[in-house]
């Protein structure tokens, strides 16, 4: 079965909000199935190569993957020591409170609200299930042939993408490329990085840049 360009955009993006939260046994099972799933099918007309390629590298590396070393490097990297800080405010010279205010807004203009469980709102996890969740959002509204909420989300997609997710996750994965030897965590850092800039080039979408210690914008 050849899922629509719609559900793969918001499968892909959920992929990556798993795969950037705490590994526990529950999640790594359920990112199994989700990625054994996606890719048991055909892939959708006009999705991009490099990307399914890289969903799949993303499952071989989880196959073998141990739980308990993987939530001991996901610690390692994201949690205690933070080799890699996993938010937006971190990346940037940008008032923090600033934000995490106009993140957590997106996210209540759709009555979501992220859970302390996984970090402040402007983590790159709770980022990537908004973008999933807008993707279904935009499914069903365009099913349902309500236009108007479609475009809204249309809408709030390419907004958060232009002045938040799209603006820093090259930053982040740079950093995990070379804080990590990780097969999991590599593959996981490369689908981001190519999903991410389809998502740009399809949607035409620019990221505001953001201004880094060193005085120069990126």
């Amino acid at each position: 079965m050849t899922r629509s360009k719609g559900l793969f955009r918001a499968d892909v993006y959920r992929i990556l909000a798993s795969a950037f939260s705490y590994p526990s046994l529950e999640r790594v099972q359920r990112l199994r199935a989700v990625l054994r799933d996606l890719l048991a099918g055909e892939k959708p007309g006009g999705a991009d190569g490099a990307v399914w390629d890289a969903a799949r590298a993303l499952r071989d590396a989880l196959r073998g993957a141990d739980e308990v070393a993987l939530g001991g490097e996901y610690n390692r990297l994201f949690a205690t020591t933070v080799s890699v800080p996993p938010y937006e405010s971190s990346y940037g010279l940008e008032d923090k409170g600033v934000t995490l205010s106009d993140v957590a807004g997106f996210y209540r203009a759709f009555g979501l609200n992220a859970q302390s469980t996984q970090g402040p709102p402007d983590s790159i996890g709770h980022e990537l299930e908004f973008m999933s969740i807008m993707a279904l959002k935009r499914i069903y509204a365009e099913e349902a042939g309500t236009h108007d909420d479609a475009s809204v989300s249309r809408e709030a997609e390419l907004a958060f993408l232009r002045e938040h997710l799209g603006r820093w996750f090259h930053l982040f994965v740079s950093s995990l490329k070379t804080a990590t030897r990780n097969p999991f965590y590599l593959s996981a850092a490369d689908l981001l990085e190519r999903w991410i800039r389809n998502e740009l080039k399809e949607l035409g979408v620019e990221p505001l840049p953001i201004l880094l210690a060193h005085g120069k914008d990126s």
